[in-house]
Formats: C-alpha cells, structure tokens, sequence
C-alpha cells in the first residue's frame, strides 16, 4: 500500500526553462534539413508539372491537381501531426512520415496513369511530408521562446535552400534519367530524414508538456470520449476565428505561382533549364526574406500583425504584375520579390498564431489552421490551371492571385478588436 500510495502521489519531473540555445541550435539545423528536403521537392513540384503534361498528355488543371493535392494533405493533417507529436513525440512522427513520404514516391514512380499519380506522388507523398514537416516547427517551441522568431526563420529557411538547390538538381537528373528515375531518388533523399530525426532530443519544457501537470479531474474529464484531433475550443475565438478565414482566402492565390511560374516562363519562349531558376531565385528571395523578417519581428517595438499584413499587400501587387513581364528579367525580378514577402508569410504564420491562441495552445492552433487552409490551397493550382485551359491566358489567373492576399490583408485589420 505503501509503494501504491507513493506511486500515486508521485509528482512528474519538473519543467525546465526553454534553453534558447544550445543543443536547440542543433535541432534548428536538423530541421533545416528536413525542410530543404521536404518542402525544396515539393516547392519545385512546377519541374515534374511539366513533365507530366508531356508523360500523360493531360490538361494544365489536371495536372495541377498532383502538387495540389500533395500540399493539400500536407495542410489538411496538421492536427493529426501535431497531436503525434504530443502522443508519441517529433522524432517518432517524423520517421513514420518518411516512410510514408518515400513509399508514395517510390509507388508514383510506376504510376500508369495521372490517377494513380494523384493517389501516389500526390496524396502519399502529402500525408508523409505533413508528419515531417509539422515535428519540424513545433519542436522549436520546445527549445526556444525569446529568439523563437530567429529560429523559426532560420529552420524555415531550409525551404527557401531546398527550393534553391532542388529546381536545377530535379530539371538535370530528369533531363539525365528521366522523370520516374528521378521520383525514385527523391525517394531515397527523403528517406535520410530518419537519420536527422534522432536529433530530435524531447525536452521537458512547458510547450508539449504542460498535460502532466494536470489535476487528477482536469486529466478524467480530457480522457472522455473518443481522442480529438481537433481542438474546438479554438473556434470560441473570434479572432483566431478571423485569422483563418483570411489566411485561408490567401491560399487560394499561394502556390499557384509555385505550380504555374515555370509554364508560363516557357510559353514565353524562354528555356525550361533557365525556367526552373526561376523557383530557385523564388526561394533566395524567400530565405533572405525570413532571415530579415525574423530579427526585424523579435524587436519589441514591431507589430507583427501589420508587418504580415504589409507582406501581404506586397505579394498582392507582385502576383498581379507579373503577366505583364515577358523577359526572363522581369520574371526573375517577379520571382525574387514575390518570394522575400513570401518568406514573412511562412516565418510568422506559427509565430501570429501563438500570440492570438497563446503559446500552449499554439501546437493545436498551427494544427488545426493548417487543416483549415488546406481546402483553398488544394483547389488554388487546378482553378488557375482551369482558367488558362478556358482562356489560353494566365493573365487573369495570376490577378485572382494577386487579389486574395490583399483582401486577406484588409481582413485582419479586425483581429485586434476582437
């Protein structure tokens, strides 16, 4: 009875400060490397875009609907890798997530027709890099808490690499193997993520471990029912209730440049080699764009939420010119500006959604705005890819856009009040 009573009455170990530093700048670069890898192949999915339309002879909207549907399911299972995440930890979420990643690419790779892509390339490879990407972000919040902007921005600066690295890698070794060999090397690729995964040191900080200090009726009454992916409590909040609505409308305009800047690069005469740069030139802009944006957010004196909103004005404008640029220049100049406002947009989606929830709901709020954007992105790519089919043009696609992010931007200016 004894040993009973002393089990029971046994306090859990207590929390400890977020480091800031030290070994959390050794999971920074872990998961640096799982976004450059991750979020560079998928980011560059406009190279393997082209090759499908040749490899199926299918239409634009058709073939868009792979890429969306990959970062579609990336979005849509935010809650569930975030609740894996609490449940069995980052480090074990993200190898099931490569083996799921790396199996819907090997699969793709046979793929016999744009279906079976959808299913494989598209929906696999989204499922796994959702349970990659999502340990990534979260387990900063575990290591950091003053320089949390930082380190988000320079983790999320792997995208911007990756996207980088990855366009004239994939263009080359499709150009030297073909586009089914390569799938099966990107599957290897993203398999290696298991060995940056043991990083992934947990740590008993207040951000995934504040459950074990629950009272004894807290903890009986959370246990009722069915476990929930999702935390409806969250949708109480009018404002957070704003700012997922006007991010969600955002989306429908986010990756379509992402899919279709490429194609519409070699419609306008110019090289696909020298098309695909044009993502890499995408990403520098976005890389730098984090880096600057991330010191500039942690000053005491900036608002984080009209920064965003600045950005988002900034994208608006960049999307609905870039029709109008017929050289290789103006598109570069396009590409490298869309993507330093951009880089703000991935760098304090997390961060904005932790000061509207508060930091221990923010696991669960990242989660589950992800799942609510990932409706709008999905159809944001084959609705373009439609209206070019309809009208040969992708002028009127690229304006639609470049209007959400702005009507995305007006939107939050209510968030304060609520």
């Amino acid at each position: 009875m004894r040993c009973c009573k002393k089990s029971l009455d046994e306090k859990p170990e207590p929390l400890v400060d977020y480091p800031d530093g030290g070994w959390g700048w050794l999971v920074c670069l872990a998961a640096f490397i799982t976004q450059f890898i991750v979020l560079g192949t998928m980011n560059n999915f406009g190279v393997i875009y082209v090759e499908l339309l040749q490899e199926f002879k299918v239409g634009k909207a058709e073939a868009a609907w792979v890429g969306s549907i990959t970062y579609g399911m990336m979005f849509l299972l935010g809650p569930l890798g975030t609740t894996l995440c609490k449940k069995i930890g980052c480090r074990l979420t993200t190898v099931v997530g490569c083996i799921i990643a790396a199996g819907g690419c090997l699969l793709g790779s046979v793929a016999p027709n744009i279906y079976i892509m959808d299913l494989t390339y598209g929906l696999m490879f989204g499922v796994g890099a959702s349970m990659c990407y999502f340990p990534s972000v979260i387990i900063l919040g575990t290591y950091f808490n003053k320089r949390l902007s930082l380190a988000n921005g320079l983790t999320s600066a792997g995208s911007g690499v990756g996207s980088l690295a990855m366009g004239p890698i994939l263009q080359k070794v499709i150009e030297a193997v073909g586009m089914r060999n390569t799938m099966r090397i990107s599957a290897a690729m993203i398999s290696s993520i298991v060995l940056v995964s043991a990083i992934y040191r947990p740590i008993n900080t207040p951000f995934l471990n504040a459950a074990k200090y629950e009272t004894k009726h807290q903890e009986a009454n959370k246990k009722k029912g069915c476990l929930k992916f999702l935390d409806f409590s969250l949708f109480k909040n009018k404002a957070y209730l704003l700012w997922a609505a006007s991010l969600s409308l955002w989306m429908l305009g986010y990756f379509v440049p992402f899919v279709h800047l490429i194609s519409l690069a070699t419609i306008q005469g110019i090289d696909i080699y020298m098309a695909t740069l044009l993502i890499g030139i995408m990403s520098v802009g976005s890389t730098i764009g984090r880096l600057i944006f991330g010191k500039i957010a942690d000053h005491p004196k900036v608002n984080r939420l009209y920064l965003y909103q600045f950005s988002f004005l900034m994208i608006g404008i960049s999307n609905t010119i870039c029709p109008a640029f017929s050289t290789y220049a103006g598109l570069a100049f396009y590409a490298a500006f869309f993507g330093f406002f951009e880089g703000c947009y991935v760098l304090l989606a997390p961060v904005l959604t932790g000061d509207i929830v508060g930091r221990n709901n923010m696991a669960t709020g990242v989660g589950v705005l992800f799942a609510i954007k990932s409706v709008p992105l999905t159809l944001g790519p084959p609705i373009a890819g439609f209206i070019y089919d309809m009208s040969k043009s992708y002028e009127l696609a690229f304006y639609v856009a470049g209007a959400v992010p702005v009507i995305a931007a007006c939107m939050m200016f209510g968030i304060p009040f609520l």
